[in-house]
């Protein structure tokens, strides 16, 4: 299988209802833009979230950022840095489980 594709929704001052989506075994990818961030929630168990930092310094791995996520609970990853963005203009997400687990992507869109 194969990263999935999250498409990213304006918040705005009319209001956003977001859409979320069960999270995938092999992670999403989102557009990045630098005010993107995705709000992961949790029902039973926790989760851990890993976003990878795309490039190297002298040759070697950054490490990823990691987010613990307590069970029942939610949070806001992000806005993300440039380094953080894929060969393809994306940022990726990934868990280290995906039971119980919906995220969303968004940005203001403000500026």
């Amino acid at each position: 299988m194969a990263r999935q594709t999250k498409t990213v929704e304006l918040v705005t001052n009319a209001g956003l209802v977001a859409t979320y989506a069960a999270a995938h075994a092999d992670g999403h990818a989102a557009a990045w833009t630098k005010d993107m961030v995705f709000h992961v929630k949790q029902g039973v168990g926790a989760r851990v979230v890993t976003v990878p930092v795309a490039r190297t310094f002298e040759g070697r791995v950054i490490t990823s950022l990691t987010v613990n996520v307590a069970q029942n609970t939610e949070v806001f990853i992000g806005p993300f840095a440039p380094d953080y963005v894929q060969s393809d203009g994306t940022v990726w997400i990934g868990f280290d489980a995906t039971t119980n687990t919906t995220l969303a992507a968004m940005r203001l869109g403000v500026g």
